[in-house]
This record gives C-alpha cells, structure tokens and sequence, in this order.
C-alpha cells in the first residue's frame, strides 16, 4: 500500500483504488467521503488515525468482507462494539463488520445512521434497542434476507427509503408514531401492525392495505383494539370494499373482518365464492360459504312467517 492508493482533497478521503487487504488510512485525513471505498470487497482490515472526524454513510458501501476495524489511540469518536462500528458523537451506527446475519445492536445506539446496513444481504434478523430514536435514510436497504422488523415505540422518525428493496420483509410491527420518509417501506410488505398510527401516515396504498392486515390480524386474535384506531380503520375498508375485495380473497383474517362487521353485501357474496374457487382457496370458500348459509338460515324463518 502506498499514499498514491488514496485520493485525498483538503483533508478528505475522496476515493481508495488500492489493492485492499489491510489498509492504513493516513494520519491528518479527517473525513472519508461518500462511496471512497465503494465495492471493495477485498478490503479485510482497516487503521483509522486519529485525526478522522467523520465518516459519511454510505463510505464502504459493498465491502462486505470488511470484517476488523482498528482505532487509533487518541481518536475517541469512534470505537467499535458487538460486531458494528459506532461514532460515538450521537451514538450512531456507521457500519457493520463482516456478514451479521441475526443482528442485536447495543443499547448504547440511539440512532442508525444513513446507508448503515444498505446491501447487506447476510442480514436475516435485526434486534433493536428501547432506547432508539432515529432509522437513517437507505439504512436497511437492500437487506434482502430480513423477513420481519420491529420498531421501538422511541423511534421517532424513519428516513426515506429506510427499508427499500428487502423484498422477503413480510411483517413490520410500529410500536410508536414514528414520522415516515418517503417509500421507507417495500411495497411487498404484507403486514404492517402500527396502532398508533393513523391510516393516513402512510402515503402510499400499498401500505395502507399493509396496515389493514395488520389491523386485521389483531381484530382476529382477539387482541385489544383502541377505539380510535378500530374506527379508523373500518372507515377504510368500508370505503375500500370492492378494491380489497382481491386482499381477503387471500389473506383470510381481513375477509374475516368484512364478513363479521357486515361489510361485505349479501349479493357479492356468490361472486367472491366464484372467485375463491378459482384461485384454489377452499379456507375462503368455506368462510363465504358459511356465512351464506347462516343469512339464510336466518332469513328463511322470516320468508315463513310472511306466508
């Protein structure tokens, strides 16, 4: 390794193009810039001097085998805990170490920063402290093996695009009223469990719907629902009946929902059973079924009484 191996302005680590292995970043750099080690995968150990300051998010974006991270003795921004290293100023998350795959980050966190775990495709569970505040922009995305995250009740703003492209994320559970950025969830989320949350704090109707089978799921396990956020969400699915009629055709605890508070017309009911026998979905057709047969049962009695 030698100086000529770094791009260096002002004090600023613009970009490495060395070999990798272990590298030494020279003393009196007091910033490495964005992308400076972008898609070094032979990159194995790193030497920060002293005089680094600040290291921008998404600064080793792609180096996924970076697995020891060493600090000089008088810099005391940084430091390195349980597998991730931390700028202290802040508590912030600035990248993990090596391949995590099921995750607990310190309680000593109270933010992840930007692009702190952005591509890291190891990454299949993620364990997050009581204690933090803030999820940074790009920070999980492109995690494609999380299945399921949940959000402290702390939490109190989740960048944009916070969990962008993790397509295997099924379930997020929001346990406070966090502000949220711009796409910062997959449109293939499945479920969103957010009570604390109106529907209208996410913008877009895939995560609305998300949010109904949240809803849905609580409202069939009997759990207890706060009467604001039970309104709130029969309101949506009344005025949304016909477009998530496809969405209880194959998520049967929102079908559930419609069919138990009336909401579903006795007319569409022949329709939906035509439909679930199509798609192959016998819980569904047994669901409808019965519910047919109980208004008829129900109206039968009357029909005689009328003769």
């Amino acid at each position: 390794m030698s100086s000529s191996d770094f791009l260096i302005e002002d004090g600023v680590l613009v970009m490495y193009h060395g070999p990798g292995g272990a590298v030494v970043i020279p003393e009196g750099v007091t910033e490495i810039g964005g992308f400076a080690f972008r898609g070094c995968t032979a990159l194995i150990a790193l030497t920060i001097p002293a005089s680094l300051e600040r290291i921008d998010g998404h600064a080793f974006h792609g180096c996924m085998n970076l697995e020891r991270v060493e600090i000089a003795p008088g810099n005391r921004r940084f430091r390195v805990e349980d597998g991730l290293m931390i700028y202290v100023d802040g508590e912030t998350v600035v990248f993990p170490l090596g391949r995590p795959t099921n995750l607990v980050i310190p309680g000593s966190v109270t933010k992840i920063g930007d692009h702190a775990f952005q591509g890291c495709t190891s990454l299949t569970g993620v364990t997050f402290p009581e204690g933090l505040t803030g999820i940074g922009c790009f920070a999980f995305s492109g995690c494609t093996g999380l299945t399921e995250v949940t959000i402290p009740s702390g939490v109190k703003h989740i960048g944009l695009y916070a969990f962008s492209g993790c397509a295997k994320l099924e379930q997020i559970t929001l346990l406070g009223q966090p502000e949220i950025g711009q796409e910062a969830f997959p449109d293939e989320v499945t479920v969103l469990e957010a009570q604390q949350l109106p529907l209208s704090a996410f913008l877009l109707p895939a995560h609305q719907r998300a949010a109904i089978r949240g809803f849905a799921l609580r409202y069939t396990s009997g759990a207890e629902l706060s009467e604001g956020y039970r309104a709130d969400c029969i309101r949506y699915i009344n005025e949304q009946r016909n477009n998530l009629y496809p969405a209880a055709l194959t998520f049967p605890a929102l079908l559930h929902v419609m069919l138990t508070e009336q909401i579903i017309p006795q007319g569409d009911i022949p329709h939906l059973i035509d439909r679930a026998i199509e798609m192959g979905r016998p819980e569904v057709i047994a669901m409808l079924l019965e519910h047919q047969n109980a208004k008829m049962n129900l109206q039968d009695p009357l029909k005689k009484f009328t003769l």
